[in-house]
């Protein structure tokens, strides 16, 4: 039989160990998200730049 102390050691440890497992998953989640964000971000930066290339171009 296990004292009240090891008990709570044992679920203390549980608990650092299950927040460790989803900090991680979750700042993966993050650091992709926030790739996708800055690839997002620098194609709309240069669609811009084409249309305003195109504006500035003479029509034939």
């Amino acid at each position: 039989m296990t004292s009240p102390l090891e008990r709570g050691i044992d679920v203390a440890h549980e608990a650092v160990q299950a927040t460790a497992v989803h900090a991680g998953r979750i700042a993966g989640i993050v650091l992709t998200a926030v790739g996708q964000l800055r690839t997002e971000v620098g194609d709309l930066v240069w669609d811009f730049r084409d249309l305003a290339g195109d504006l500035k171009q003479p029509k034939d």
